[in-house]
């Protein structure tokens, strides 16, 4: 792989994310914006987008970077309308690309996640996909669920032709969270990671970031830091090849351990009450969320390793996922009364079984392409990229139910 198409791969997937944000905030109904999640004590839409461009103007001032003036961060007096998010979502994209392009040509180290630009990138694409995740359920249970084209089956679906974005170029940001006033662009809940969900289907995403995530363990071909000496394997937060794994399939399975170590952090400690508890008659179970994990994957498992159809699974297969699969209220009713070890267990169980056949793969299986599936032609790593972003997107929703629980103390969302 030669040094530019790898680097064009890079920006597209951030140009991907970065539309696709900019088609959220173009399809949220005007009085959306003014939602918060019910119970709440947190922001209103408005300001979690708000705070999202504000996660990139921080790290790239703390990196030093000069911002345009829309690319600064939203002031919290202004009043959040569509224009004003869209256009400093625009700003601080270009910002973003344009600075990922000079460090990744130049090989210069950021502040943090290991001076790694690619790294920080990763970090920014999970945190959106987390906080859309929020914003979705917000909208939900205000009863306003966004058009079929933006969100399908529960999910921000996104199409990334940009002909039918109608954009020339797509300049618009994916974007992370800083503490602001604290000198560092973290949120304590969250460490530097990379990565449901793409216009009318996900076809286009996904297939632009399983691309980047293709390229990702082969970074080495741009200019790029010494690597840290810390061992691969001995970390959830270093993404590249892993032990027993071909190397491709080793970086994949390293982002599926980060995103699932989220998932764990944000459940530590709940008890059966706090699993079974419903926000309002719309939402889902902390632990009906765990088996729609577990649910999912075992789906991809069954066409990727035994080859069969999405949907056509044996009847023993439906009987025990097809509710949890679903969610809604299917799941509400049949869902409730585990305690955490039993969802934790089903979710281990499902993912030792990913591993172990995943350990009998080589890349060329990753790489293989399935004509026939349903958004276009997909090869599998796309098919598990997806299952670990997918998690980074329920993972929102938990965090943002968690802090919606009786006695539960105000938190960052």
């Amino acid at each position: 792989m030669t040094d530019r198409p790898l680097l064009e791969q890079v920006l597209e997937a951030w140009r991907v994310n970065s539309a696709i944000n900019l088609k959220l905030v173009s399809a949220i109904p005007q009085k959306g914006f003014d939602c918060v999640p019910l119970a709440s004590r947190g922001r209103t839409v408005a300001k979690q987008l708000a705070d999202m461009q504000k996660v990139h103007s921080g790290w790239l001032k703390y990196n030093g970077a000069r911002l345009s003036r829309d690319a600064r961060p939203l002031h919290r007096n202004l009043k959040l309308d569509r224009h004003r998010l869209a256009a400093a979502f625009r700003a601080s994209a270009t910002t973003v690309e344009t600075f990922l392009l000079e460090r990744l040509k130049s090989g210069k180290r950021i502040k943090f996640f290991q001076g790694k630009p690619i790294r920080w990138m990763c970090y920014l694409i999970a945190h959106d996909s987390h906080h859309r995740g929020q914003i979705a359920l917000t909208l939900k249970q205000n009863g306003m669920r966004l058009p079929d084209k933006v969100a399908l089956g529960g999910h921000l679906v996104f199409l990334v032709r940009r002909k039918l974005l109608k954009l020339d170029t797509c300049y618009h940001p994916r974007m992370a969270g800083p503490c602001a006033g604290r000198g560092l662009f973290l949120e304590t809940s969250m460490t530097p990671f990379p990565c449901c969900d793409g216009w009318p289907t996900r076809r286009s995403f996904l297939k632009a970031t399983a691309a980047f995530a293709t390229g990702f363990s082969g970074v080495s071909v741009l200019a790029q830091p010494a690597a840290s000496a810390a061992s691969p394997d001995k970390s959830d937060t270093i993404v590249g090849p892993k032990k027993g794994f071909t190397p491709e399939i080793g970086t994949l399975t390293s982002m599926m351990t980060f995103t699932r170590s989220q998932v764990l952090m944000s459940t530590k400690g709940l008890s059966t009450e706090q699993l079974d508890f419903l926000l309002d008659a719309k939402a889902n179970r902390i632990g009906a969320l765990l088996m729609h994990l577990a649910a999912v994957e075992t789906f991809y498992q069954l066409n990727t390793f035994d080859g069969v159809k999405w949907g056509s699974w044996p009847d023993s297969v439906k009987q025990k996922w097809d509710v949890p699969g679903g969610l809604d209220e299917p799941a509400r009713k049949a869902i409730q009364g585990n305690n955490l070890d039993y969802y934790l267990n089903v979710l281990k169980e499902t993912r030792d079984k990913t591993l172990a056949e995943l350990r009998k793969r080589d890349d060329r299986w990753l790489m293989a392409v399935d004509k026939d599936w349903g958004w276009g032609p997909t090869n599998n790593y796309c098919k598990w990229f997806h299952v670990a972003e997918h998690e980074s997107n329920h993972n929102g929703q938990i965090k943002l139910i968690k802090g919606r629980l009786p006695g539960a103390k105000p938190a960052p969302e």
